[in-house]
């Protein structure tokens, strides 16, 4: 069982590595259509920011609209990470597949959540400051910090974290958790403070993910996460995607009676399963 379990750790390794040939034809694709917006980069001013993640299913929807993006803002495309760098991709020696994928459409750089000395401090302070306010676990998810609501945000990242079936504010698990958080906000709050940030997009809008995302909320920055099939627009009335089913009654309402009809029709075709 070990050589097993060691046989599939170096495999997906490997993999998260090696570039397939399919890969590589995407690549130079990538580098053939999106070769004019990329040559403008010195001219570009402001960050579209894409968050890095091995989603490859979403990696031609997130192309098109990164560079959409970056002509219509005309700004550069920067990824970025929520962890801190390590030395293999610090030092460029190795870089993961979805990188090159994510830089042959134009990314410029990467950003990773690394605290300094001062931001570091700053998030102690503003860690201490929340957690003795924590009495009871709707506090944990309503803190809002700066008008932003990032509560249920940590709730959830410290329940699937440590698989708990509920918050315990006593754990020191979830100490360490709201820390880790509250480190995550900070950067990200500093960081759209000091950087023109045009647009971002993100791969969740759930968990510790979606902090940069409220963030950019918050501040009226234009929000999206995309998919294989859709791209979602976000804003302060609307958080989370896959929800535009909520309107799907009164979008119904206002169709003929005859498409209606046809609605219906075609509704009893469909595998229900």
């Amino acid at each position: 069982m070990k050589k097993l379990a060691i046989y599939k750790l170096l495999k997906s390794k490997y993999y998260a590595y090696y570039l397939d040939n399919m890969t590589k034809l995407f690549i130079n694709h990538n580098r053939k259509v999106w070769k004019i917006l990329n040559n403008k980069e010195k001219n570009l001013d402001g960050e579209i920011l894409f968050e890095l993640n091995g989603m490859h299913s979403a990696a031609i929807a997130s192309s098109y609209l990164a560079n959409a993006l970056s002509e219509k803002y005309q700004s550069k495309i920067v990824g970025y990470y929520l962890s801190k760098p390590n030395w293999k991709t610090l030092y460029g020696f190795l870089k993961r597949v979805y990188e090159k994928v994510y830089a042959s459409f134009g990314m410029s750089k990467i950003v990773y959540t690394k605290l300094d000395k001062s931001l570091q401090s700053e998030s102690y302070t503003l860690y201490e400051k929340v957690y003795t306010s924590l009495n009871t676990k709707r506090d944990v998810e309503n803190i809002t910090i700066d008008g932003v609501l990032i509560g249920d945000l940590i709730y959830d990242s410290y329940l699937r974290s440590m698989s708990k079936p509920t918050v315990d504010i006593e754990d020191n698990n979830f100490r360490d958790s709201l820390k880790n958080s509250l480190d995550i906000y900070t950067f990200w709050k500093n960081y759209f403070d000091t950087h023109k940030i045009k647009a971002i997009n993100v791969s969740h809008c759930v968990y510790n993910l979606a902090i940069p995302l409220r963030i950019a909320i918050s501040k009226e920055i234009p929000a999206f996460q995309v998919s294989p099939a859709y791209v979602y627009s976000l804003n302060k009335n609307n958080t989370h995607a896959y929800t535009d089913f909520f309107g799907t009654k009164e979008i119904f309402s206002k169709l003929s009676v005859d498409i209606q009809k046809k609605c219906f029709r075609t509704s009893k075709t469909k595998d229900r399963t």
